[in-house]
């Protein structure tokens, strides 16, 4: 088929929506048996299915990564509420409620949350920026800042670190005062 001058691909296509283009391909293809013909539809019908595969397969490695970020909340918490034993400790001693307990860990995790929604968000713009031309073979556009992508990255993000704090919260606010302060 790499023969200068030889066709090898052809791409059909019609004005009119009652037009018989299977009929069409198939006839040309009995004249031209060394060339792939195919309707113009049946191309963006096999695209589109190929793109639909790949957004599953996004959707699924997306879960993965929220569910292995959250994992990583979840350790990271328990060891700061374990470390900071002797400090609940004497909170709880001079009157923190256990409500107190659960927020102050609760806003950190949303403070590291939020933080990590905006750092991702501009991470992925500028990753987006040099795979973009790389993957599709276009030059750069310039950086378009999405609010609704942005504020979504960063409602999850501090959704997932309040979610996954929510265990280590409970912990450090069943701690017993007495041991904590028997520590210093």
């Amino acid at each position: 088929m790499k023969k200068p001058g030889a066709l090898s691909l052809v791409e059909i296509s019609a004005y009119c929506n009652t037009c018989p283009i299977e009929d069409i391909v198939q006839q040309i293809s009995e004249k031209m048996p060394h060339a792939k013909v195919t309707a113009v539809k049946q191309t963006l019908q096999t695209k589109m299915e190929a793109l639909d595969h790949f957004k599953k397969f996004s959707i699924g490695i997306s879960i993965i990564i929220l569910l292995i970020g959250g994992l990583i909340v979840l350790t990271n918490m328990m060891a700061a509420v374990n470390e900071r034993k002797r400090e609940i400790g004497i909170f709880r001693a001079i009157g923190f409620r256990k409500s107190h307990v659960i927020r102050i860990i609760f806003l950190e995790a949303l403070i590291v949350g939020v933080m990590a929604g905006v750092i991702g968000y501009v991470f992925g713009l500028g990753i987006s920026q040099f795979l973009g031309p790389a993957l599709t073979g276009m030059k750069a556009g310039r950086i378009v800042i999405d609010p609704l992508l942005a504020g979504g990255a960063i409602v999850l993000s501090a959704l997932i670190g309040i979610l996954s704090s929510a265990y280590p919260a409970i912990q450090a606010s069943k701690m017993d005062p007495t041991a904590a302060l028997r520590s210093l």
